[in-house]
């Protein structure tokens, strides 16, 4: 009766420990991410056509198009397009984006979902430009609180994609991974996206330039306006002495004397009031009366790297005529 005993003991453990361990496979497989999600696109006076597609895998380098809902995949544009999916030319005045049937309420996805073997979530998407201008897009993810066990990443929040050049569009891509890293229980939340593209406007740097210095010798102030270095920019649009502006890359100043005669011309500048750099230094060779007669025009470029002040320092030693 002990040994029947210890039989049915053994089966009963080997039961119970059967029972357990199907049970922890059920509660593993029933682990899963339900995210309800959105894409809105927004696009102002420009020429842009948006194809989206949901896909997932095991690991990054594994991922596949997800093609069990319609909703998965979507194609948006900021225009009218024709039966090839280009401009067709007629006025397209929502700033939403439009899908193939005309509605505006943006990439629809619905609900998503991990699985035990595929742990890896990615919304790609390819944004071609049709218009004759770079375009510059910002993407904004929204996650719920609640996906504690995930996490995010995408390939860059802002993108610009180039001008059509010739027959040819710009392209330029962008993904946002979602990573399952908590099978333990089950996680509910929102993921949407917010899109928008505008004109690219290169960045512009704001300089203010001051011009100062002095004239030494009969007179205390400095020489006429032809001797005060002549400020442009990139563009050769000449600007005043002390003026904020915005330059694209270079700050260009003349000086000159065509009309006066000097002993000596220095020209030097700082940066933010920064160490001074010499520009030019010239003097009167024979020591007489007659000083610098017509030097003629020199031009020097500065870079722009950044908001700031340029001073410009023009001190002159000698006698007008």
């Amino acid at each position: 009766m002990k040994k029947k005993t210890r039989i049915i003991g053994s089966i009963s453990a080997l039961a119970l420990s059967m029972a357990m361990l199907t049970g922890g496979v059920l509660a593993a497989s029933q682990v899963s991410l339900n995210v309800s999600s959105t894409v809105s696109f927004n696009a102002q006076g420009v020429y842009l056509k948006a194809e989206g597609q949901v896909k997932r895998g095991a690991g990054v380098g594994s991922l596949e198009n997800l093609t069990t809902s319609a909703n998965y995949t979507y194609t948006g544009y900021s225009y009218n397009p024709d039966a090839s999916g280009e401009p067709d030319g007629t006025s397209y005045t929502n700033t939403a984006m439009r899908d193939q049937a005309g509605s505006t309420a943006g990439w629809q996805i619905g609900e998503v979902e991990f699985t035990e073997t595929e742990k890896v979530l990615q919304y790609a998407i390819t944004f071609t430009n049709y218009s004759e201008f770079d375009v510059s897009i910002t993407i904004t993810p929204n996650v719920a609180a609640s996906l504690t066990g995930v996490t995010t990443s995408s390939s860059g929040n802002e993108i610009t994609v180039a001008a059509k050049s010739g027959e040819t569009p710009g392209t330029a891509s962008y993904t946002f991974t979602m990573t399952l890293n908590n099978f333990s229980s089950s996680v509910d939340g929102a993921v949407s996206l917010d899109i928008s593209a505008e004109k690219y406007v290169e960045q512009l740097y704001n300089v203010t330039v001051n011009v100062s210095g002095g004239y030494g010798g009969f007179m205390s102030a400095l020489p006429d306006t032809e001797d005060i270095p002549t400020i442009f920019d990139s563009e050769y649009t000449s600007l005043s002495s002390t003026n904020s502006f915005q330059v694209k890359d270079y700050l260009f100043f003349d000086f000159c004397n065509t009309t006066t005669i000097i002993r000596t011309m220095k020209i030097s500048y700082n940066i933010d009031g920064g160490d001074t750099i010499e520009v030019y230094d010239v003097s009167d060779n024979d020591g007489g009366t007659s000083g610098i007669e017509n030097p003629g025009v020199y031009t020097h470029k500065i870079e722009i790297t950044k908001d700031c002040t340029i001073n410009i320092i023009a001190e002159y030693t000698g006698m007008f005529v």
